[in-house]
């Protein structure tokens, strides 16, 4: 039972984190997809070129960091005529004078030839090519699409008082799946976000109710730099208060740090708490 809590547990906090990082890092841009739309990943034809025209000029008034300002330039000197390709494909019939991507390694024209070679062993998860051939790096767009309405059921319209299970294009409107990722592990990604919304050289910081997973230490300041920050609390089983919240912040800033972040397990690792919402409202 504990192995299932701490596991959900870090589902949760990674699917949270990465929905932050991705709202902030596309904050300053319009949303290109319609929200009317079944709510289902978008494939690369729907791709928005915006990364690609991003400049690598820093701001110290975005809400990342400048290594995740970085991080959003394009990674590569074709990228924006491959987006472009994308958005306009070559077609025979319909759009004979589209583009044709030669930039990429994957073989398209035997897909339907694969995905029937991989459904004779019983499993029919092969349908959807999406599984077998490239698409986003955040991950599949099927789990992407189901952790959201998981987030969604579980903490938006939880069971015990909505009994009856939420439609899917009602909870996907509410925790976009685009905003989901996934990655190697709780650890991994918590040092991700802070590495890309954090800044070492200000001497970013994070707020923790204590006690806290001490290995948190280590995930956050290893790489990132980003610098832990314990808050004090009379009550651990209720969690910290508004005051004790305040408290620890003006400390931090009389020690030189930059409070930017507050880190929140729930339930709580070590003590197995779960945080009422109101406490946090």
């Amino acid at each position: 039972e504990s192995s299932v809590t701490v596991g959900a547990t870090a589902v949760t906090t990674v699917a949270v984190g990465w929905y932050l990082f991705q709202r902030l890092s596309t904050s300053d841009d319009k949303d290109h997809e319609n929200d009317n739309d079944t709510p289902m990943i978008p494939r690369h034809e729907r791709f928005s070129i915006r990364y690609a025209d991003r400049s690598r000029t820093q701001s110290p008034e975005h809400p990342l960091g400048p290594r995740g300002q970085k991080a959003l330039a394009p990674p590569l000197p074709y990228l924006g005529a491959f987006l472009t390709c994308l958005g306009d494909q070559c077609h025979p019939d319909t759009n004979p004078k589209g583009h044709i991507a030669l930039c990429v390694a994957e073989n398209k024209l035997v897909l339907d030839l694969m995905a029937e070679r991989f459904m004779q062993s019983g499993s029919t998860g092969f349908s959807d090519s999406t599984v077998f051939t490239y698409n986003s790096m955040l991950g599949m767009p099927v789990a992407r699409e189901a952790a959201a309405y998981f987030l969604a059921r579980r903490f938006l319209w939880p069971p015990h008082s909505h009994p009856e299970p939420i439609a899917p294009q009602v909870a996907l409107q509410e925790i976009k799946p685009k905003y989901i990722g996934f990655g190697a592990g709780c650890a991994a990604l918590i040092n991700h976000i802070f590495f890309l919304l954090g800044n070492a050289q200000t001497r970013d910081c994070c707020l923790i109710p204590k006690p806290y997973y001490a290995a948190f230490e280590n995930d956050m300041n290893l790489i990132a730099g980003i610098l832990p920050f314990g808050v004090d609390q009379a009550n651990p089983a209720a969690g910290p208060t508004p005051e004790e919240w305040q408290t620890a912040f003006d400390q931090a800033r009389a020690k030189g740090m930059n409070p930017k972040f507050v880190l929140i397990t729930n339930p709580n690792n070590p003590l197995g708490t779960i945080y009422e919402p109101r406490r946090f409202a």
